[in-house]
């Protein structure tokens, strides 16, 4: 099959079947492979719908199991209450330091010993 490049990584072959290049699996598929979007100069998303599919199962299932561990945790409305409730923690039991920080799965401000990544 001689394939001719069009436009982006999409390519139409001798049969006129237009394909594309998935941007996860780097396998060529036809057309109807991939979800439209035409926000993307080629009109189409880059990855097919299997790879699509195994993404969001993914991202769901890792979001779920940092909800669950967000539940096991005491969670504070404000900064301000976090920080005073570390500060009397600290204090009580000369306790090791004490990170106040904002939980992006559901929005309150919890209390870790961890220090943040790339910090001493």
């Amino acid at each position: 099959m001689i394939q001719i490049k069009e436009k982006s990584n999409m390519k139409w072959t001798t049969d006129k079947v237009a394909t594309r290049q998935c941007t996860r699996c780097n396998k060529i598929k036809p057309l109807s492979s991939f979800d439209s979007d035409e926000t993307k100069r080629s009109g189409f998303v880059g990855r097919c719908r299997k790879c699509d599919h195994e993404q969001r199962e993914y991202t769901e299932k890792r979001n779920t199991h940092r909800q669950s561990d967000c539940l096991k945790k005491k969670g504070y409305h404000t900064r301000e209450e976090a920080v005073t409730v570390a500060a009397k923690a600290i204090t009580r039991s000369n306790s090791t330091l004490l990170r106040v920080y904002h939980c992006p799965h559901c929005g309150s401000w919890h209390l870790t010993k961890q220090q943040m990544i790339g910090h001493r």
